[in-house]
């Protein structure tokens, strides 16, 4: 591969740890590069004031080969390959990209010119190649959250008929409105989205549609058209925001026949369409599976996570927190959990006692995994064929709806791992949003809607 070119890359979007630049140059001199993104890790403009631990691109890129990719399956996450970058490459597209990020964003970090390797990845959100003559390429990213009802005999009791009957996200959603930071509730329900059943899908998808929040971004070749920023306040009856999508769907899908529905007609099919491809694959059953690692609720794990620590310092070396993940221990986690059945291992509190710290070291190990899952993003990217013969990758899937023929894809993005570290914080959290539930949730308002099914 050439030497990269900061004027061959452009913005494209950022999390809290990476930037995620597309490449813009000339596809002819780099056939390689032609549909491909760059991740790269960001660095903080003022260090913080206790040194944080993080991970390296290396790391990271380990992680999501060898332990992420055989939970969810290779043809879902998007692993791509490591590349050197050079220090000059860094510094000059830093400055190229800073005038098109958030300006909050250039203040809190910037690129992390000290680094030397990014991911290399197919751009999942425009992964068909596009020619003069094709269609648009609609890509919807969905933040699908915790899939399923914890069952730990490790919840307490006063905690136990709300978490045990409601799902995290909706209990959550009246904490942000308390504290502001979302103005009105989704009625979007994860346990509709994981249930398996149609009308649950669709259900899940316009509750979406109608209040995106950070939950859902509709992009149109690369470019967004529906994300949170774009709904109206919660006093607001304004429906434009929908209304815009609809007409970037005309270009999609044919409109729905049946105009009882709330939502404009193209919409209705679109998301028709997006519940067939959801329940056609098995990427949902896949993600409930590797949430359900978290066997004990964050109420039991604390418990065994101030075991191990007593026993074994994290400032010594281990496994577990160390970011050593292409150790055995690691590799043995996974395959335990893919051997085991759907159903989480029934453990008592006499039981938990007696485990070796090896025991207990894997039973965290595996919320770490889902941790990680029940943060993570779906990627749909969906295309009009118009005969068919038009398609002659044969990489990609189809599906006929509505009496049109589509091509797709779908990935799983955002799989980073996440830090032993921060147990105690994920601890205070969980209390913070149950105890807040039951002090102001009116049940008669409440959006949830009930357990999904397990995951077969």
């Amino acid at each position: 591969m050439q030497a990269l070119r900061a004027e061959d890359w452009s913005y494209r979007g950022e999390g809290a740890a990476n930037i995620v630049v597309s490449f813009t140059g000339d596809q002819a001199s780099n056939p390689e590069l032609e549909g491909k993104v760059l991740r790269i890790r960001k660095s903080p403009v003022v260090a913080p004031s206790e040194p944080r631990q993080t991970f390296s691109t290396e790391q990271n890129y380990a992680y999501l080969t060898r332990l992420i990719a055989p939970l969810l399956g290779d043809e879902y996450v998007n692993a791509g390959q490591l590349v050197p970058l050079a220090a000059t490459f860094l510094q000059d597209l830093d400055q190229r990209i800073a005038a098109e990020r958030p300006a909050k964003r250039v203040q809190a970090a910037r690129l992390d010119c000290a680094g030397s390797a990014a991911q290399l990845l197919r751009d999942v959100g425009r992964p068909f190649i596009q020619s003069h003559d094709q269609s648009d390429t609609f890509c919807v990213e969905i933040k699908p959250k915790w899939g399923f009802l914890p069952t730990s005999s490790f919840i307490h009791p006063s905690n136990a008929t709300a978490k045990l009957s409601k799902c995290r996200y909706c209990m959550h959603q009246w904490l942000k409105v308390s504290n502001g930071s979302i103005d009105r509730r989704s009625r979007y329900c994860p346990l509709d989205l994981f249930s398996g059943t149609r009308h649950r899908v669709e259900r899940a998808l316009h509750s979406l549609v109608d209040v995106p929040q950070n939950n859902v971004r509709v992009f149109r070749n690369g470019r967004a058209i529906l994300t949170g920023d774009k709904a109206p306040p919660a006093d607001s009856n304004s429906r434009a925001y929908i209304a815009e999508l609809d007409r970037h769907l005309v270009d999609l899908v044919p409109a729905a026949a049946d105009d009882s529905d709330a939502q404009p007609p193209h919409v209705q099919t679109f998301v028709s369409l997006l519940a067939e491809i959801l329940l056609q694959e098995p990427l949902l059953q896949r993600l409930q599976a590797a949430q359900r690692l978290d066997h004990l609720d964050i109420e039991g794990l604390k418990g065994l996570y101030d075991s191990v620590i007593e026993r074994h310092p994290v400032g010594q070396d281990h496994w577990l927190w160390d970011g050593r993940f292409d150790a055995p221990e690691w590799s043995r986690v996974v395959q335990q959990a893919l051997a085991r059945s759907s159903t989480a291992p029934s453990l008592s509190v006499h039981d938990v006692a007696a485990l070796s710290l090896d025991e207990k070291a894997a039973i965290i190990a595996e919320y770490l995994l889902a941790a990680t899952v029940k943060d993570c993003s779906i990627m749909v990217s969906v295309q009009r064929l118009s005969t068919p013969s038009e398609d002659p990758a044969t990489h990609f899937k189809h599906i006929t709806h509505s009496g049109t023929r589509f091509r797709y894809h779908v990935a799983v993005v955002d799989l980073d791992p996440k830090l032993f570290r921060n147990i105690p914080k994920y601890h205070r959290d969980d209390g913070e949003i149950v105890q807040h539930y039951m002090d102001h949730a009116d049940d008669s308002t409440c959006y949830c809607s009930g357990p999904a099914q397990p995951a077969q």
